[in-house]
């Protein structure tokens, strides 16, 4: 979680790797608090070390998209998704059913036991 202004936003640790040492401009929607653009700028004043850096983050973003692309493969997602439509969901009989678990509030949740 991040704070920006009154504004708290969640962030994934890549985007908060990759912002790090610039200045973030954020760009909202007019009455809302959805964000339609960020603006890095670096800080660094020597060109040779801020050049230097964005190709650090350039090949960090990229093996960070490859990493995505492998993970989310397009194969694996087709065969899930057939796998999903093969499996059915059906309520358990009342006396299955325990009632212990009923109030799903967190300091009802039951812990797992060993």
């Amino acid at each position: 979680m991040m704070k920006h202004g009154c504004t708290r936003m969640m962030v994934d640790k890549d985007t908060i790797h990759i912002m790090k040492d610039l200045l973030c401009e954020w760009g909202f929607e007019a009455k809302s608090d959805t964000i339609l653009t960020l603006k890095l700028t670096s800080t660094v004043e020597n060109e040779n070390e801020r050049m230097r850096r964005w190709n650090q983050m350039y090949k960090y973003s990229m093996n960070l998209k490859k990493a995505m692309t492998e993970h989310f493969d397009k194969d694996k997602m087709d065969e899930l998704t057939d796998q999903l439509k093969a499996t059915s969901i059906s309520d358990s009989s009342p006396e299955q059913k325990d009632s212990s678990c009923d109030d799903h509030t967190p300091e009802k949740i039951l812990e797992e036991k060993a």
